[in-house]
């Protein structure tokens, strides 16, 4: 379950930072 809460905060993290 961590692990998936993890791939989507990496996930969000670049988004934020293509932006």
């Amino acid at each position: 379950r961590q692990r998936r809460l993890n791939h989507i905060l990496l996930l969000h993290h670049q988004t934020r930072v293509d932006g």
